[in-house]
């Protein structure tokens, strides 16, 4: 926050979000279901979601040619 003492807040590197250390995993080919792939790549479903909002169903299709990037956990 930009200003934030001037406006009587006072924040410290504690305060907010904590930063996930993440990897990142080169998809080629399409996810039928992502949970289940998410359980064999050692997170869950929930953390998959929370760390690529972009993913918006339960599958990954992957086009011809294309490539996603995927973040994990370490």
């Amino acid at each position: 926050m930009s200003n934030a003492t001037m406006m009587g807040y006072t924040v410290n590197d504690t305060n907010g979000y904590q930063r996930f250390h993440t990897r990142d995993i080169i998809v080629t080919s399409s996810i039928p279901n992502l949970a289940d792939w998410a359980i064999s790549n050692g997170t869950t479903y929930k953390m998959l979601k929370i760390l690529n909002p972009w993913l918006r169903s339960r599958s990954l299709t992957v086009r011809g040619g294309k490539n996603y990037i995927i973040k994990l956990p370490k």
